[in-house]
């Protein structure tokens, strides 16, 4: 089914199966955000010292010894930023057998990406298209063959 491709794709696994059917998966902590977050503590301690040294200046440029503190940022997330996420999806089929609607729990954006690659609508919303959507970026006219005429329509 769709439903099972999509979840597998994200290395999702089946765990429990029946009326509701359970996807487990993991996401691992990420060594480029564990480095940007390392980056962003460097920087808010830096600012923070800063101001203290400004504040305080009988300390001194001591305040600047909180840098120290910020590769510890980078342990702590890669010890404890991976995370195990759960989807929950029922499907409930309407009496004349007609519609089948899709119920799934998990995180937000998971539901949207869900939306998004399935093409599946989420219940009372209705699709409006963007003011770019399937809008050629470039057009050409019938004599040159490479001329750009901008946005939109002829």
């Amino acid at each position: 089914s769709t439903i099972a491709t999509y979840f597998t794709k994200y290395n999702y696994k089946i765990v429990d199966t029946g009326e509701v059917i359970t996807f487990q998966g993991t996401y691992e902590a990420n060594r480029g955000q564990g480095i940007a977050l390392t980056f962003y503590v460097f920087l808010g301690l830096a600012s923070i010292s800063l101001v203290l040294s400004t504040i305080y200046s009988e300390v001194g440029n001591w305040w600047y010894a909180l840098l120290l503190l910020t590769p510890g940022s980078y342990s702590y997330y890669m010890r404890n930023g991976t995370r195990t996420e759960e989807a929950k999806v029922k499907m409930v089929t309407s009496d004349d057998e007609k519609t089948t609607d899709i119920i799934l729990r998990c995180d937000k954006e998971e539901i949207e990406r869900f939306a998004k690659e399935t093409g599946f609508i989420e219940k009372g919303k209705v699709k409006v298209k963007g003011i770019l959507e399937d809008t050629p970026l470039m057009q050409s006219s019938g004599n040159s063959g490479s001329e750009a005429k901008g946005f939109g329509l002829k």
